[in-house]
């Protein structure tokens, strides 16, 4: 229970964190807070912010692709370059 607790409050503060800088995000920051407490709890031990930054990206870039006909769409949608598109696939281990 002491776990829990612990893991609840750290997750909102990664939410709070990320919200501060992004004033917009406030859904991704809920997001973002979700995917760092899964890879703590898949880990069992407690990851580091830019770890459950590139999940949130990986999974985002994976719901456009999945949304869209062509990958050019799906850069099109995210409103990049497709050639940029292929890189952050790549870097993603997407492709």
């Amino acid at each position: 229970i002491v776990a829990d607790a612990y893991s609840k409050d750290k997750t909102r503060q990664i939410a709070k964190k990320y919200y501060e800088k992004h004033p917009n995000s406030f859904h991704s920051a809920l997001v973002l807070a979700n995917i760092y407490d899964e890879l703590n709890k898949k880990t069992g031990k407690e990851s580091y912010l830019k770890e459950a930054e590139i999940e949130f990206r990986k999974r985002f870039v994976q719901f456009v692709r999945k949304n869209s006909r062509t990958d050019a769409e799906a850069a099109n949608k995210l409103g990049i370059a497709r050639s940029n598109f292929h890189r952050l696939c790549k870097e993603l281990g997407l492709k």
